[in-house]
């Protein structure tokens, strides 16, 4: 049985999906594994270290730097901190910064982690390091089923089951977010220095839409539709001055991956002929997006192509879902697996080569979104909307 991945989260948020639909326990295409200590989310694995356990610079047990085995700051190598997590077998162990409930999307600033939690009616800020939770946001008109999340300099913005874009400030808005405008029901949201973009949909033909509006705007209605109406859009990307956006086919058809320029005009489809597209990132040259099979798979096309043939970036992949890149590395989610144990998994691979990547983080509850920094990789699991999902922080390796 088949499921498209939108589908499959409407009726996570209603509380009706029955855990164990095609369920695949095994991780597909992982190198090198060591086993990691136990967390809030499961037992977590991940690749072992190319290391020779001589003393020398890359440490080995009694190296230069002491213990590379078991020491936070030194771990596998001198100088690997693993911000917080504990080191085991030389490889930094994946820190829980807030546990509970069934976060959704995610986004960062310089100091903080941002998040959505359908379930819960949510949006909350923490600290990288773990301190400081703040719930900015919490129950209310405009804040129904909060999912896609944004941030700039000053502002949080996200959407939801209310037909709304909101935005409250990343210092707190007294649980009290102000409407940026009225729209259809909601599927995700981005902000550059001057617009917010967003998908939604007119409900009734389920036909989507990419629109934007001025940031500044408040009360607003609609705002200039720059793709739609489409079938299933799904994701947003952005680079400084085009939107990237993915698309779904619950039918099972074709989706496709399309690119607009963020002033409107001619919309390209820049590859298609796949199934399930789920989230995309751009670098300077290409755009990176997931098709959320199982097996799956995570693709690549320039940004300037149109209807370029599909390139395979990693294949044998469970459910790939959120997608994001720091420019060495590609690095995703695998969630939607259906099993009735956690194993979905935190994926990576160096943009320069990849066939099927490298599991970092295993035994994760549905992880959907992912974001990187220049230390940590941060995650959510949605834990199927189980209540026991987690906001996750992993130092880079």
């Amino acid at each position: 049985m088949k499921f498209g991945v939108r589908s499959v989260i409407s009726m996570l948020m209603l509380g009706s999906f029955v855990v164990g639909v095609g369920a695949c326990n095994a991780v597909i295409g992982t190198k090198s594994y060591v086993h990691a200590l136990p967390d809030a989310t499961g037992t977590n694995e991940t690749p072992g270290v190319e290391r020779d356990g001589a003393a020398g610079e890359e440490g080995g047990v009694s190296g230069p730097c002491g213990d590379v085995e078991s020491d936070r700051l030194n771990c596998g190598r001198c100088g690997h901190d693993c911000l917080g997590g504990d080191c085991a077998l030389g490889k930094c162990q994946p820190i829980v910064l807030h546990a509970g409930g069934a976060p959704r999307s995610i986004a960062l600033d310089a100091d903080h982690v941002y998040w959505s939690d359908a379930t819960h009616a949510l949006v909350a800020k923490i600290d990288k390091n773990g301190a400081n939770y703040v719930e900015l946001a919490k129950g209310g008109p405009l804040n129904r089923i909060p999912y896609g999340i944004a941030v700039d300099d000053k502002y949080v913005y996200w959407g939801g089951v209310s037909s709304a874009i909101v935005r409250c400030a990343i210092g707190g808005c007294a649980n009290t977010p102000t409407l940026v405008t009225s729209t259809g029901p909601f599927d995700d949201v981005l902000v550059d220095d001057h617009n917010v973009y967003w998908i939604d949909s007119d409900g009734a033909s389920q036909m989507y839409y990419v629109r934007s509006i001025d940031k500044g705007t408040t009360n607003g209605t609609g705002g200039t539709v720059l793709v739609g109406p489409e079938p299933d859009l799904f994701r947003l990307a952005a680079d400084a001055t085009h939107i990237y956006v993915t698309s779904q086919t619950s039918s099972g058809g074709a989706g496709k991956l399309r690119r607009v320029a963020k002033t409107g005009g001619k919309v390209d489809v820049v590859s298609s002929g796949l199934g399930e597209l789920w989230g995309a990132a751009v670098d300077d040259s290409n755009v990176y997006f997931s098709d959320s099979g199982d097996p799956g798979t995570i693709n690549v096309a320039s940004k300037t192509a149109i209807d370029a043939p599909i390139i395979i970036f990693a294949s044998q992949q469970h459910r790939p879902t959120g997608i994001s890149l720091d420019g060495t590395n590609v690095y995703w989610a695998n969630g939607f697996s259906g099993s009735a144990s956690p194993d979905g998994a935190l994926m990576m691979c160096p943009i320069a080569s990849c066939t099927s990547g490298i599991t970092l983080v295993d035994h994760q509850s549905a992880p959907l979104t992912v974001a990187v920094d220049d230390k940590a990789i941060y995650w959510v699991n949605f834990d199927f909307g189980n209540e026991h999902g987690a906001v996750m922080k992993l130092a880079k390796p």
